[in-house]
């Protein structure tokens, strides 16, 4: 596990409807960081003071100071890779008119990264023979619905849990599991998990139990099986939950 939240980042960008100012729990979320060919090292937050404003006194000596805000600025760049490459955000030459939200996921999941909420964006073209064609996305943030314009964020599946069912068709898991960064609804990702598995899901609390009817282990050995979740923005959690012997389907 990192104690810093360096390697290669989790880039996820949707963009805004035209009267939005964050993105809503159910936004459909593009991941760049694997659908698209970030160039190493690229990913940079830049950050500039706000302006400094001085209340001086008669011979010059400072009175007082105050400070504006600061303003942030996260850009990355991406290779034009293959035949086929299309940009993930379409632009005319580089002028972007859609407003976006973006979130950095450090590659350690488990570490907390960032999130604007609003962001105007624009786009450059490069080449190098040492790169080929690339293309540089810039996002500066603007002020969101609520808070900050820069917010920690720290995906669903940050953490790891385990949980324990008896042998018996329905059996559910002693206590919940709370998801507590969870964003929006809770579901269960069928296509991942376990066909023996199901949740009872309140919220964003999680209940693992087996399947009424099949989900019983008849075996003489205990079984494993992943229940994965996933919430309104897309992040993801692995249940890893064992099932005690013995049971009939």
């Amino acid at each position: 596990m990192a104690k810093i939240t360096w390697g290669k980042p989790g880039i996820f960008i949707t963009k805004l409807g035209p009267t939005e100012t964050h993105p809503s729990s159910s936004a459909v979320w593009t991941d760049i960081s694997n659908s698209y060919k970030v160039k190493e090292g690229s990913t940079q937050l830049s950050t500039t003071a706000g302006d400094k404003t001085e209340a001086k006194e008669e011979g010059g000596a400072v009175v007082d100071t105050k400070h504006g805000k600061a303003t942030y600025s996260l850009s990355f760049d991406i290779y034009h890779y293959g035949a086929d490459f299309e940009k993930p955000i379409p632009d005319n030459d580089g002028v972007i008119l859609d407003n976006y939200a973006i979130r950095i996921v450090p590659e350690d999941s488990t570490l907390p990264g960032f999130i604007f909420e609003n962001a105007s964006v624009s786009s450059s073209d490069n080449f190098t023979a040492a790169d080929g064609t690339t293309t540089t996305y810039t996002f500066d943030a603007l002020v969101p619905t609520t808070g900050t314009m820069m917010k920690k964020f720290k995906a669903m599946g940050a953490s790891a849990y385990s949980a324990e069912v008896a042998a018996a068709a329905g059996s559910s898991a002693s206590s919940a599991i709370t998801m507590s960064d969870a964003v929006g609804t809770v579901s269960i990702d069928t296509s991942e998990t376990a066909d023996w598995l199901d949740a009872t899901i309140s919220t964003n609390s999680v209940t693992p139990k087996a399947k009424a009817g099949t989900g019983g282990n008849s075996s003489t050995s205990p079984r494993t099986g992943k229940l994965v979740l996933k919430d309104g923005w897309g992040s993801k959690v692995v249940i890893e939950v064992t099932q005690s012997a013995g049971g009939t389907q």
